[in-house]
């Protein structure tokens, strides 16, 4: 990806994260997570932990996907795309 796109994706993510978060269950979709693999899953699990970490540091970690919230991971995402054009 371009700069400007992954600009664009963390924008359009961070817009997506502000509208999902005032659903009533913010879940992700567990056909979504069964999606991925467990050696995916296993590598994701980290990535959802060090962002809970940073927010709430006695926030101990799960070493599989389960029921994460999806505007959260939109939220991370746009995170690490903006970190990648700064």
């Amino acid at each position: 990806m371009k700069p400007a796109e992954k600009k664009l994706a963390a924008m359009l993510l961070r817009m997506a994260a502000d509208t999902y978060s005032n659903h009533g269950c913010n879940d992700m979709p567990r056909e979504v997570i069964a999606k991925f693999t467990p050696e995916e899953q296993a590598e994701l699990a980290p990535v959802y932990n060090e962002f809970m970490m940073d927010d709430d540091p006695d926030h101990e970690g799960d070493t599989e996907l389960r029921s994460t919230m999806d505007w959260l991971w939109m939220d991370i995402l746009a995170k690490k795309l903006e970190q990648e054009t700064a």
